[in-house]
């Protein structure tokens, strides 16, 4: 369905956009679509599609780009941007200086979970254009704990707000909100100012918008001499499908949005099939697509990645498919991502995995944060062995296994006063019994003295309060002289993973830094104050590999694929509790902002909708039948959708009689050294191997 002001004389917007392409004016084209990832598929689709596979200015954005460069007025926005880390922690500030009842226990030290529970509610706040007065208003209609519950979030929402509107931050929200505040005249000259040439503005790709991205949407729609055209999946005949998009539907009404039908020329009859009657309770079965849709059943969690892995060598080798057109979803992508980096690279095939990783768990960031915490807790033993026994931070001659065992000898738990007079006494106590001459227990504690002034010396200028600009300085010079970047290199172990992890760490403590410096000028603080800054910071904050274009089969969850088409999909994980998830209302919504258990199904369904609209060739939907000692329950998406379709059913015994990989091989000649490892290899024969020494 489009949505427009204009007069409209086709219901086909590819057909504007061919146009446009074809006739070299790419420039006058807005497109506005929900991720990166679909801006990027179209960058590609734009250039292989203009003549002689050459277009210059390509505008591709999404909502929050468009808003934040509107809002900036240049494409030069990020300074100003409030990450998560500093969001993290200026809410934490907020916690400790508005007076609470609620959570009156949390004032000192609230929980890194409930802490970004309430900040991800608070920035779900301000994308919905809900203020802190208007929670305030509306914890007069709660009563008991919920209203104190409500009031405390205000204050804190209130307070924060307070924070990073002095320091002159912004989250997407407060972006919202300022853009939807400009006079009318202002927020045209700044759109004019970015895009002077435009004429045709496209939305696309979009499953809801909040009232604050609406009231964006109708300003856009006023800009003079440009076209609006905004396309939305929506069918009045599925309900189940469909339904909370009845909001968004009414919202556009009533900004003056004139709904077209589009012509149903839906040529593909499985997306018809699915939008027209999935999850309505029909048995008609079509048995037009049992060819080209599976059904995968494993054991677990790792045998569904292990089957899916060997299908996808199978379709690669021999379909000579490329990789990048193949994609692997999961709902919860973070219950399979490990799994999936292991299955992938034991079997050879190449992956971009979208998975965000949690900042606190990298090595190098462990390690380092280990080594300020031995001052911290003044040499508290754990902190020494945990900071330097993985090599990062080691400078070569510490030797840390001489240090464990001489603290377990000596009885020595912490204090750096403690260390020294114990290894001093010890030293002493060996010449009185053995003299002054050499003897290997006085070089043991010798060394371990050695070690620990040496730790100390290197910790000694944190030992004493400091401005932010001294703190930062330190850091840098601390990590120049450890050589870790160095270090990481030579190890060659997740190299990109721990460098892209580090360059974030260090990224995070400068900003954390300059917002102490902003709040708290050259005031000076111990080391605890800076490390519970930075502490907080860490545990917020997540980083991904970036992604190599056109490189490896894609795997992500269910979002990032809307509006993408592949031409073999999988779809994993699918049992009750994963797709769908279950209910699990957010405790810190209040009164009507909290979300029902009918919006999660719904929002749930038209998820799994979206994705079913993304393959070309093949469709595969696979499921664990336990996880660990649990019997899971098979999902009744799954049930719905064969429903509806006949399909071809696999399972481990499909991929028997084939290796798919050299630890198989080996496994193979284990069990039965008869085999034919050159006939039964998928793909490139091993060569590294000697078959009859093997046999041998």
């Amino acid at each position: 369905m489009i949505f427009t002001k204009n007069n409209i004389e086709t219901g086909n917007i590819e057909e504007f956009i061919s146009e446009k392409i074809n006739s070299g004016k790419l420039f006058e084209l807005l497109m506005i679509v929900p991720t990166n990832r679909k801006v990027r598929y179209l960058r590609k689709e734009f250039i292989s599609h203009s003549p002689g596979s050459i277009c210059g200015q390509m505008n591709l954005d999404t909502m929050g780009t468009f808003s934040q460069q509107l809002f900036f007025g240049n494409k030069d926005f990020r300074e100003e941007i409030l990450s998560e880390a500093a969001a993290a922690v200026l809410l934490k500030q907020s916690f400790q200086e508005v007076d609470l009842k609620y959570f009156s226990n949390y004032r000192k030290n609230i929980p890194s979970g409930t802490l970004e529970k309430i900040k991800n509610v608070i920035s779900q706040y301000k994308r919905l254009g809900i203020s802190p007065q208007r929670l305030k208003e509306e914890s007069l209609q709660l009563t008991g704990s919920e209203k104190l519950k409500a009031l405390d979030i205000a204050l804190i929402y209130d307070r924060y707000s307070i924070k990073i509107n002095g320091l002159k931050l912004f989250e997407i929200g407060d972006i919202y909100f300022n853009l939807n505040n400009l006079p009318e005249k202002e927020f045209h000259v700044g759109f004019r100012k970015l895009y002077p040439q435009i004429d045709l503005i496209i939305i696309q790709g979009f499953d809801e918008f909040t009232s604050p991205e609406i009231e964006i949407v109708n300003s856009i729609s006023e800009i003079t001499d440009s076209r609006l055209f905004l396309e939305l999946d929506y069918s009045s005949n599925n309900p189940m499908i469909f339904k909370h998009l009845e909001s968004t539907f009414s919202k556009l009404i009533s900004k003056r949005f004139i709904p077209y039908a589009t012509e149903d020329k839906e040529k593909n009859k499985f997306r018809k099939i699915i939008r027209e009657r999935l999850f309505l309770n029909q048995k008609d079965k079509s048995k037009d697509f049992e060819s080209s849709v599976f059904e995968i059943k494993a054991a677990d969690k790792e045998k569904e990645v292990d089957l899916i892995a060997k299908e996808i060598k199978e379709i690669i080798y021999k379909n000579n498919i490329e990789p990048q057109n193949i994609c692997v979803v999961f709902n919860l992508i973070s219950n399979y991502s490990q799994i999936v980096r292991d299955r992938f690279t034991m079997l050879g095939i190449p992956f971009n995995l979208t998975d965000r990783s949690l900042l606190k768990t990298s090595p190098p960031v462990i390690s380092l944060l280990n080594l300020f915490e031995i001052l911290e807790n003044d040499f508290y033993y754990n902190n020494i062995f945990r900071a330097f026994s993985g090599n990062i931070l080691n400078p070569g001659n510490l030797d840390i296994s001489n240090l464990r065992n001489t603290a377990v000898k000596l009885k020595i738990i912490s204090g750096y006063k403690n260390w020294i007079d114990s290894l001093e006494y010890a030293l002493l106590k060996s010449d009185e019994m053995f003299g002054e001459g050499f003897n290997f227990e006085k070089k043991i504690y010798k060394k371990a003295l050695n070690d620990i002034k040496y730790i100390y010396k290197l910790l000694s200028p944190f030992d004493k309060n400091l401005n932010a600009k001294e703190f930062e300085c330190e850091f840098l010079k601390i990590i120049e002289f450890l050589g870790i970047y160095v270090k990481m290199v030579n190890r060659n172990f997740s190299l990109e993973e721990n460098v892209k992890s580090f360059d974030l760490f260090i990224e995070t403590v400068r900003e954390i830094l300059y917002l102490i410096e902003l709040e708290h000028g050259n005031n000076k603080y111990p080391l605890k104050f800076f490390l519970n800054n930075i502490r907080t910071a860490v545990n917020s904050s997540r980083f991904n590999i970036r992604e190599k274009p056109g490189y490896g089969v894609l795997v992500t969850n269910l979002n990032e694929i809307r509006g993408l088409e592949f031409d073999y999909l999988f779809i994993g994980g699918m049992t009750d509790g994963n797709l769908p998830t279950r209910y699990s209302p957010e405790i810190f919504f209040s009164g009507s902002f909290f979300k029902y258990d009918e919006n999660h199904s719904a929002e749930e369904r038209y998820h799994f909708y979206q994705s079913l609209c993304s393959w070309q060739k093949r469709l595969y939907l696979s499921y664990p039948a336990i996880d660990g000692n649990k019997e899971l329950s098979r999902s009744v998406f799954l049930n719905e959708f064969e429903d509806l379709f006949e399909v071809t059913k696999i399972d481990e015994s499909h991929y028997n009689d084939s290796i798919y990989s050299k630890e198989e091989m080996l496994i193979n000649f284990g069990i039965n050294h008869n085999l034919d490892p050159h006939a039964l290899f998928k793909g490139e024969t091993p060569v590294d191997f000697n078959f009859n020494e093997l046999k041998e």
